[in-house]
């Protein structure tokens, strides 16, 4: 009498599960095609406003998210702008070496903040052939000066206090000043002079 040969399941339980799971999450996505969100509709003043934001973030190169826009209630004019976040993101493409900002209390107004960012760039592979060229001329004064103007920090400054701020803001003066610093310097470090809100001073 031949003994039969127990077999191991194809499936653990947990795997089964799992398919099964699977399967019914599909159905529910089946059933959800068949009965569509509605569009959104936007009204016409909604829509001028996504165009001009969509067309913002394309002219600056940034990802829609990073823009956003006021819309001035007495003439309707939409005025797109910049988020912080896109600002250090458009920083990161252009890969910095580093980025150090330092705040201090404002030495004339009192609980007032003066900021001070500084952005140093990080050398390229055509910067570094460059000066590799120039190490080969022996001379080095030559060397030194080029490779100070190639890693030359951009230094920008911003303050924040009841003279520049708007009402309510008082409690974020330190945060402010800080932001208006690192807005200006990277304005300056990329070449893109890109406001941001809290700039206005």
């Amino acid at each position: 009498m031949r003994m039969g040969v127990e077999r191991e399941p194809w499936f653990s339980k947990e795997e089964a599960e799992r398919a099964i799971a699977e399967v019914d999450r599909e159905e529910a996505r089946k059933e959800m095609a068949k009965h569509p969100r509605k569009a959104i509709e936007l009204t016409p003043a909604e829509q001028r406003k996504a165009l001009v934001v969509k067309d913002a973030a394309k002219f600056w190169n940034v990802p829609d998210h990073f823009v956003l826009a006021f819309v001035n209630p007495q003439t309707g004019d939409v005025a797109p702008y910049i988020t912080k976040a896109g600002k250090l993101w458009i920083l990161a493409q252009h890969h910095p070496r580093s980025v150090q900002t330092k705040v201090e209390p404002h030495p004339s107004f009192e609980g007032g903040w003066i900021a001070t960012a500084e952005i140093v760039p990080d050398l390229s592979d055509k910067d570094r052939a460059f000066l590799e060229k120039l190490a080969e001329t022996k001379d080095r004064d030559l060397f030194l000066q080029v490779f100070r103007e190639l890693t030359k920090p951009t230094i920008a400054t911003g303050s924040a206090h009841e003279g520049n701020l708007k009402g309510g803001q008082g409690p974020w003066a330190r945060e402010m000043a800080e932001t208006r610093a690192l807005s200006r310097a990277i304005s300056a470090f990329t070449g893109l002079a890109l406001p941001i809100p809290e700039e206005d001073e």
